[in-house]
């Protein structure tokens, strides 16, 4: 007669690697290891979390490349976590959402794009000026833009921005008046607080 200890399984491990960032998106690979094959059918999820609140995930069943989250706010520390149903067959059943690791990190932030004024022409009776505005991320709203003039710091007009041209009807314009022309409009920068409405994006005397 004879005692004998048949050898533990061991716990499955994985990492998360090659994690590319970017303001709305998360790029990664995982490496995943089972050498006892104690991973359950559909035990491995890969979960997104803001503080402990899971908000998507991706169900793997291995190791794999070219793995990625959208649609993310910017500027926001989000965790990704390998969560792992396993059974070791040692009497104890299967254990689940086990966390075999786990990756923090902030997407990067984003600014108001700021317009510029171009081919400003200025006649006696009328100020002409084309806007440009380079912003790829749209974050700015191009429906909602328009521009208000001041003279010598008082109010004079409002004006639409047509195909981003905007001509203002003046009455006497002098050299010797002081000009303040304003770009307002609304953007929205993927933050989470939402649309910021008549907002001045640009000020220029």
């Amino acid at each position: 007669s004879g005692t004998y200890s048949t050898l533990a399984n061991g716990l499955p491990s994985a990492s998360i690697e090659n994690v590319l960032i970017d303001s709305n998106r998360v790029d990664f690979d995982v490496s995943f290891n089972d050498s006892d094959n104690v991973l359950v059918p559909g035990g491995l999820t890969i979960g997104l979390f803001i503080e402990d609140q899971m908000i998507d995930s991706l169900q793997i069943t291995g190791s794999m490349t070219n793995l990625s989250f959208e649609g993310l706010l910017n500027d926001n520390t989000y965790d990704i976590k390998i969560l792992v149903d396993f059974d070791l067959r040692d009497g104890l059943g299967i254990r689940e959402d086990n966390v075999l690791a786990i990756h923090s990190f902030t997407t990067l932030p984003i600014s108001v794009p700021e317009p510029s004024l171009i081919s400003l022409n200025l006649q006696e009776n009328s100020i002409e000026f084309d806007v440009f505005i380079d912003d790829p991320e749209e974050v700015i709203d191009k429906s909602s833009l328009y521009a208000k003039l001041y003279i010598d710091d008082i109010y004079e007009d409002t004006a639409n921005l047509i195909d981003y041209h905007v001509d203002f009807q003046v009455n006497n314009l002098f050299s010797s008046n002081t000009l303040t022309i304003e770009i307002i409009g609304d953007y929205d920068l993927n933050d989470g607080l939402g649309l910021r409405e008549d907002q001045v994006l640009l000020t220029r005397q």
